[in-house]
């Protein structure tokens, strides 16, 4: 039991010290990007892989922004660009949006940090423990199966429970 404890208490360190790093890094490469707005050098496109990579452990989503121009004889050609592949333009659009996304990012990984921490937070996984691991395998959220595999977990639960505490055999005891 020692060990196990031990082993949750290192498991939500090791969590909290990722989500930490994250934001710490992200907060850092925000920085960089708000000096290279101002004042653009080349170095800058080294740190868009990092930036991507953290946006998207953040669960942040790619936008497109659509960009009309003239293609000649009055027409128009519009397309759509990716906000990621395209952080270094320095277009106002793709700086807004950007920063945006850093903000999400950076309260995503807030929010992470501050919840490994929260009992609260650790009480609803446990209590949603069959939905977090469908919705991990890809499972949809509005999907009923998740809520079947709830239910039948809360059964199982009570019933383990009340087995534990001996409660379980007393009732079959007093039906018979």
């Amino acid at each position: 039991m020692t060990i196990a404890i031990i082993v949750f208490f290192a498991l939500i360190a090791l969590r909290f010290i990722i989500y930490l790093y994250r934001y710490k890094r992200i907060n850092a490469l925000y920085s960089i990007y708000k000096v290279y707005i101002n004042e653009p050098y080349l170095e800058f496109n080294e740190h868009k892989p990092q930036i991507i990579a953290l946006f998207k452990q953040a669960g942040v989503d790619d936008s497109a922004i659509s960009k009309t121009i003239p293609s000649g004889h009055e027409q128009l050609q519009t397309y759509d660009l990716s906000l990621f592949a395209n952080i270094s333009n320095l277009d106002t659009e793709v700086v807004s949006k950007t920063k945006i996304k850093f903000h999400e990012s950076i309260g995503i990984f807030r929010h992470e940090m501050i919840k490994t921490v929260n009992p609260i937070s650790w009480l609803e996984f446990i209590f949603k423990l069959p939905e977090f691991l469908l919705r991990y395998l890809g499972v949809s959220k509005e999907n009923t199966i998740i809520k079947i595999f709830n239910i039948i977990y809360w059964i199982c639960a009570i019933i383990y429970g009340l087995y534990k505490v001996d409660l379980l055999q007393i009732f079959i005891q007093n039906l018979k």
